[in-house]
């Protein structure tokens, strides 16, 4: 019989996250995973949010000026109210659509 197993350091998970992948954990955990709205306060004080930035980019968390223009660099993925300042995944953007078993790295499982 084979054993087949992996060791994951979740510490370096970051390393391997885009920006993206991070806010979208984030968005979900602050009660946005079905597609609704979530203060950027709320967005920026998530500790996921601060770590990814700490550890990865070396920086304090960006303002809302700085998200607000990463937001509109991916207006596929993301919904911004700049008036209101909160954001939400796109519903028929690419975050939100199911992926398919093995399109993440990981392999499928039976």
């Amino acid at each position: 019989s084979v054993a087949d197993f992996v060791l994951v350091d979740y510490s370096a998970a970051y390393k391997y996250m885009t920006t993206s992948e991070v806010l979208k954990g984030a968005l979900e955990s602050q009660g946005g995973a079905q597609g609704g709205f979530v203060k950027l306060a709320d967005l920026r004080a998530d500790l996921s949010v601060r770590l990814y930035f700490q550890q990865m980019l070396g920086s304090s968390v960006w303002n809302n000026k700085d998200f607000e223009i990463f937001f509109e660099g991916h207006y596929d993925e993301w919904d911004f109210d700049a008036k209101k300042s909160r954001v939400r995944m796109r519903p028929d953007g690419p975050l939100m659509r199911p992926q398919a078993p093995g399109s993440n790295g990981e392999e499928e499982k039976f």
